[in-house]
């Protein structure tokens, strides 16, 4: 299993596995950010229960470099090697691919993850003599199947709507766990785990319904789920948990039972999740009572209209009042947000910024990023505006892709970057400049506290908007 380098002239980080959208940047992160690669992380340990030697490298946790990752791959000379792709990251990925092909010929490349699940035969075709096979879908048993001889199939499809309990925990032990970090957690070292996987909302722009074939949520068992968490206190002495569920509130009753093995458990830990702002006050009282403290929620714009538009299942007013009852209660909220949508206008995406300043604890914006797979991709194509001259350009980040007739790709960019370090000034209002220099010095030290001090563009960003819009 390997998570691929993503050299890139002027990146100084890259996130690809673990990742909603993948992306890079030319700035490196104040507080590292790393989501743990949970289909990497499941099927390692699927395929290490079926009795096969494995090795896992993730060379953007490792900050490995291409000549030591070709060095590890040689040495170690796999029949099989599993990677993922991801749009933003295709290009560079198909060269690694390639440069991987040329150190071990003997070893089949397996392409997964969101790219090749969307577009399989092009990615076979496009790397032909390669790529040998592509993983569609959750590849959890797949992969194993592969790699224990039960298929040869160029193109190997997950069966629907996998049985979470099926399959074991990730096999953490095969990585550096201590290098995965939520930046939203409060406390250093934390982990990421699961509860469930798959979200019923049909948001045009989410392409995360695609690993599993369709929009159906499905849960883990509520007492192993416990007993995992317990594991990773005990074990790895993990000081907080995030629960990275695409839509964790979906089933309430399921998170209520949820909640009561917490209690049961007597983990003594806080946790955070990521959620819907549909879910019930009385079930948020419920988990702020058992340690939950945090929750993430997708807005994406504050606007009713395009709210609808886009499938997202809620209003401004249902954001605002959930936001409110938990800061009532002492859950602290991160809000996202992405500019550039369709219906969107300067006025909306002003709306938007702020929006965000006023509500919630945090923020984090994006642009618009038609992933190919999802219906926003299709309507972006059949309307001439996707402005993109490869898949590099879906980063979300470096520039805006979408151009409108009546709303330029250059106004959206604009837009957006404002609100990126809008999202500086809202952090120096409130106290998360103290828990990132605890975070900061316990993961890097002084060393970390001094690369802090030389981000100048976060304090002079932070004026400039706060200047610029009423925030």
């Amino acid at each position: 299993m390997a998570c691929l380098p993503w050299p890139k002239p002027g990146s100084k980080y890259q996130a690809r596995e673990g990742m909603r959208w993948s992306h890079t940047s030319d700035k490196e992160p104040v507080v590292s950010f790393r989501a743990f690669p949970f289909y990497l992380g499941y099927a390692s340990a699927v395929i290490r229960d079926h009795g096969h030697e494995i090795k896992v490298i993730d060379c953007l946790a490792e900050k490995t470099s291409v000549d030591d990752f070709l060095l590890l791959v040689r040495e170690f000379s796999p029949d099989f090697m599993v990677s993922e792709m991801s749009s933003p990251s295709y290009s560079s990925d198909c060269l690694m691919f390639k440069k991987v092909k040329e150190a071990s010929p003997r070893t089949k490349l397996v392409a997964a993850g969101q790219h090749p699940t969307a577009l399989p035969e092009e990615v076979i075709k496009e790397n032909e003599g390669i790529i040998d096979h592509v993983l569609v879908g959750e590849y959890d048993f797949t992969a194993n199947d592969l790699v224990s001889g039960k298929t040869t199939d160029k193109i190997i499809k997950s069966p629907e709507n996998v049985e979470l309990d099926t399959i074991p925990w990730p096999a953490r032990e095969l990585f550096n766990i201590k290098l995965y970090n939520e930046t939203f957690c409060d406390e250093y070292p934390n982990a990421n785990m699961l509860f469930s996987r798959g979200c019923p909302y049909r948001c045009n722009y989410c392409n995360i319904y695609l690993m599993s074939h369709n929009r159906k949520i499905r849960y883990r068992s509520p007492k192993d789920t416990a007993k995992e968490m317990k594991f990773l206190v005990d074990t790895y002495k993990m000081k907080e948990l995030y629960f990275d569920d695409d839509n964790i509130t979906v089933l309430q009753p399921r998170l209520v039972e949820l909640c009561h093995e917490i209690k049961n458990a007597e983990l003594g830990i806080p946790w955070k999740a990521m959620g819907h702002v549909s879910v019930k006050k009385e079930t948020l009282d419920l988990m702020r009572s058992v340690g939950c403290n945090g929750m993430k929620f997708g807005v994406e714009v504050a606007d009713d209209e395009i709210l609808r538009r886009l499938g997202k299942g809620i209003t401004v007013k249902m954001v605002e009042d959930t936001v409110n009852h938990c800061k009532k209660i002492g859950i602290k909220t991160h809000l996202t947000f992405c500019l550039g949508l369709p219906g969107e206008t300067e006025e909306t995406m002003l709306k938007t910024i702020e929006f965000a300043q006023k509500y919630g604890d945090s923020f984090q914006m994006s642009m618009a990023a038609p992933f190919p797979g999802t219906p926003l991709y299709e309507e972006a194509k059949a309307n001439g505006w996707l402005k993109m001259d490869s898949w590099d350009d879906l980063n979300g980040l470096n520039r805006a892709i979408i151009d409108y007739p009546d709303l330029s790709g250059e106004v959206i960019y604009t837009m957006f970057s404002d609100g990126i370090k809008g999202s500086y000034l809202k952090a120096f209002k409130g106290k998360e400049p103290i828990k990132f220099l605890k975070m900061i010095y316990k993961e890097s030290g002084v060393r970390g506290l001094m690369r802090l001090m030389r981000r100048r563009d976060i304090v002079t960003g932070a004026i400039q908007t706060k200047k610029k819009y009423k925030v």
